[in-house]
């Protein structure tokens, strides 16, 4: 064995003996309802809606409101995968509505890593999630707040923070 290689072997054994703090990993609950607050930041350009949602163990209702007059502009649905979209007045286009459910989807099904007291990350193959303010609330453990980025591509922004919670007593073990 070179040196090189003795020093890095000495020094990862070293490593593995040094307490670390351990945090959990957070994962999404299996059934919750949420209103939040959602602003897409986008070339310059920022758009404000509100979301009402609800999830259910992999089946999602999705609808979003424009935040000054509560009027729906979109609502969009996924039972089994077979999605449904409905635009609303001047919503967003269906694919655009079709893709939300899609990033819903694998954001809610993440499995999360704890990266501080309240905060959690992870990745999918589309996007980055950041979580902020992970705590007990609406009878279940959620994020005040879920940043979400593309990996690739335009650069997108979107913060939602959670306004209202509720989640059925079956999920709030998760």
């Amino acid at each position: 064995m070179t040196r090189a290689a003795a020093a890095l072997a000495g020094l990862a054994l070293a490593c593995a003996h040094v307490p670390r703090e351990e945090r959990p990993p957070f994962a999404f609950p299996r059934a919750f309802d949420a209103n939040q607050a959602v602003t897409v930041r986008m070339e310059g350009d920022t758009r404000e809606l509100l979301a009402s949602l609800r999830w259910r163990g992999g089946d999602l209702d999705v609808t979003l409101f424009d935040p000054v007059f509560a009027v729906p502009l979109l609502h969009a649905s996924s039972r089994g995968g077979a999605v449904q979209v409905e635009t609303l007045q001047a919503g967003p286009r269906e694919d655009v509505a079709r893709r939300l459910v899609e990033l819903l989807g694998e954001l809610y099904a993440q499995p999360f890593r704890a990266t501080g007291p309240d905060r959690a990350e992870a990745r999918s193959r589309h996007y980055a999630f950041r979580l902020e303010g992970v705590r007990a609330q609406g009878g279940c453990v959620f994020p005040d707040a879920i940043e979400v980025a593309p990996r690739s591509g335009p650069d997108v922004r979107v913060r939602v923070v959670t306004l209202e919670l509720s989640c059925p007593a079956d999920a709030a073990g998760d």
